[in-house]
């Protein structure tokens, strides 16, 4: 018996290392056929997850820096991607399916409002966190045409098809209140000829609309005649509610209404022809303007005597260097102080007339900050300034030397009631002096006054580019 037990076993040991050495031979010449093993076939990945090709390799018959990927994968979204794995002569495809498994967090808000505005299930979420796109609707068809309150059953859908469901509280009511008009103490005060903005300075609330409208009633103002008037505003709703509010107007006598003025306008100075410019405007007794820099500060006394002739000092900028000025808006009203505080050291006024450096529809200033006149013209205004541009040009900004008959001929072939010419004070514009009083004696021929500028003296604007 213990004889033939003994058979068994040696037999047995037998079979099992036979069946290891198949199993083994086997398994070798797969990995010979198969030399990359990968976790599977089919991966499924989470959206937004990571994911690295060489993290799905199990094993590698050989050197596995030998093993090349082809293929990308974006979990960032929804969709099916191929990844290859080559070892030599093998390879090997693996299909990667990146999904949203996860259904969107939600949280709701009540809604309380009149019987016009729509509802949609988007009114009803404060906020929502999902990986990819979600879209509401109701869970059932509901009629919210009658006042009264509802609760609202709203299904949230993601690119996933996971789907959360939570519901809302809708109050729907008849809006029998008219909106409200509020604006400043600010006195409405203009020259004949001239139209503010009546809105600038209002604004409008309503319970229910987010933008109820807002109109201005003139026919009881005679915008041809000096007076004091009233202005309606009239505000509505959507629900039809209407109000009224009346604001006081009063509207100047403008001496210039029916005149054809010139505003000779002198950019960069001071400079060593200052003087010179000044004896021609004393000469043929005419005012002008000059929008003034901070770099040549010894010839600061020549400003102090322009204003004390009564001629206008502007701002034009303390640096003039485009890429320092125009870098951010900070930058740029941090040079208008600059030279703002020189003009005051000099003229003791506050002086709020300004000329941008390149003019506002300059495009140099896109190199460095864009978009940055688009938002200067607008705040530079609501701050309370105004800035000048010009409606003719001597030409004398193209170049140095440039014949006094060019810039003769250039700044008198304007035509307009109201002209605002471009020209230069510095060093090298000598022959803009020698045209300057050719250029006062035609528009004095035409009938032109000549003036200085004032905070509401015509502002031709030009379009602006950046």
């Amino acid at each position: 018996m213990k004889k033939r037990l003994r058979k068994y076993k040696i037999r047995y040991k037998r079979v099992f290392f036979a069946a290891a050495i198949l199993f083994a031979g086997i398994s070798f010449l797969y990995l010979l056929f198969h030399p990359v093993l990968l976790k599977a076939s089919t991966i499924e990945v989470e959206i937004n997850s990571e994911f690295k090709p060489e993290d799905q390799i199990l094993f590698v018959l050989g050197d596995d820096k030998e093993v090349k990927i082809d293929g990308e994968v974006d979990t960032s979204k929804l969709g099916e991607y191929t990844i290859n794995y080559k070892l030599h002569q093998y390879q090997k495809e693996v299909k990667i399916k990146v999904q949203d498994t996860k259904a969107p967090s939600i949280t709701t808000k009540n809604l309380k409002t009149d019987m016009i505005q729509d509802i949609e299930p988007a009114s009803f979420i404060e906020k929502c966190e999902d990986a990819t796109e979600v879209t509401y609707h109701f869970a059932n068809q509901e009629d919210f045409t009658k006042p009264g309150r509802y609760e609202v059953p709203i299904i949230a859908t993601d690119q996933g098809k996971n789907e959360t469901r939570t519901s809302a509280i809708l109050e729907r009511c008849e809006d029998i209140k008219a909106p409200t008009i509020e604006h400043s103490d600010k006195k409405i005060e203009f020259k004949q000829g001239l139209l503010p903005d009546f809105l600038e300075d209002v604004s409008i609330k309503d319970d229910f609309d987010e933008n109820p409208s807002l109109d201005t009633d003139t026919s009881q103002v005679n915008f041809d005649q000096p007076g004091d008037y009233t202005l309606i505003y009239i505000g509505r709703d959507r629900s039809g509610n209407e109000t009224q509010k009346t604001r006081s107007l009063t509207i100047l006598k403008n001496e210039e209404l029916n005149q054809k003025i010139v505003y000779l306008t002198f950019d960069d100075g001071p400079s060593k022809n200052t003087e010179r410019i000044l004896k021609i405007l004393d000469q043929y007794d005419v005012k002008a303007t000059f929008f003034v820099t901070g770099n040549q500060p010894s010839y600061n006394d020549w400003l102090k005597v322009a204003h004390e002739k009564g001629h206008t000092i502007g701002l034009h900028t303390f640096t003039h260097d485009f890429a320092s000025v125009y870098s951010s808006t900070d930058a740029y009203y941090d040079d208008l102080r600059k030279i703002q505080d020189m003009v005051k050291d000099i003229t003791n006024e506050e002086v709020k007339l300004v000329r941008f450096p390149g003019g506002s529809s300059n495009t140099i200033s896109k190199q460095y900050f864009p978009k940055i006149m688009t938002i200067l013209t607008k705040s530079l205004q609501d701050k309370g300034y105004q800035y000048f541009d010009w409606n003719c040009d001597s030409g004398d900004a193209s170049g140095n030397n440039i014949p006094a008959d060019t810039l003769i001929q250039n700044a008198t072939a304007c035509q307009s009631q109201y002209i605002n010419i471009l020209m230069h004070d510095t060093a090298a514009k000598d022959t803009t002096v020698e045209a300057l009083p050719k250029i006062i004696e035609h528009y004095k021929s035409e009938g032109y006054v000549f003036k200085a500028i004032e905070i509401d003296s015509f502002a031709p604007h030009h379009g602006v580019n950046n």
